[in-house]
């Protein structure tokens, strides 16, 4: 019950950026801002089922975030506090991913010793330059997000944070891929 449960509420609160929109724009937003907030209050009752301990507590400061901004918004009627929930996640990932890269394993190595745990040393550097590139991608994701919750119209935040940065994740993950099952494993596999 909690596994599928967590599962819907990740499903719900992926796209979060469109909730926002729809709320302000057909309802009080302070009713969507509370419902959020109960959303992440019942993820954090759901994070005991995800695979390893530093997705749980990435899951947790996500939530913990989460509940803080929404209950923040819903208690003093700032809609705006609700377009900076993005922008935390991104900041989130981008301390997690640079912070194993001063405290190894890195990441995208944890994730990788999941398929294949015994990695060789030139698939270790390589998870290493991996994580270095997700963090790239989440100080130019970061930017992006800040910009459309500061300055940006409600309808380009909704639509960048809610969809296209979603796509450009997508982009990144599959050039990732790409490269690696046509140059790394072949070489790896020597």
């Amino acid at each position: 019950m909690k596994k599928k449960l967590g599962l819907l509420l990740g499903v719900v609160l992926f796209i979060y950026p469109l909730w926002v929109y729809w709320g302000i724009n057909h309802l009080d937003f302070r009713w969507v801002a509370f419902v959020l907030c109960i959303f992440f209050i019942v993820r954090l009752w759901c994070i005991r089922n995800v695979l390893t301990k530093a997705m749980k507590t990435q899951l947790w400061l996500a939530s913990m975030i989460g509940i803080a901004i929404t209950g923040g918004s819903a208690v003093s009627a700032n809609e705006e506090l609700l377009r900076f929930y993005p922008v935390f996640v991104s900041i989130g990932f981008l301390c997690w991913f640079a912070f194993s890269l001063w405290f190894p394993p890195t990441v995208i190595e944890v994730f990788a010793r999941l398929k294949k745990p015994d990695l060789s040393e030139y698939a270790v550097h390589y998870t290493r330059l991996v994580t270095i590139w997700w963090c790239m991608f989440f100080i130019i994701n970061g930017t992006i997000a800040t910009w459309s919750a500061a300055e940006g119209s409600l309808t380009f935040w909704a639509i960048y944070n809610g969809s296209i940065s979603y796509v450009f994740m997508g982009i990144w993950f599959a050039i990732e891929w790409v490269f690696r099952k046509c140059v790394i494993e072949p070489r790896d596999n020597e």
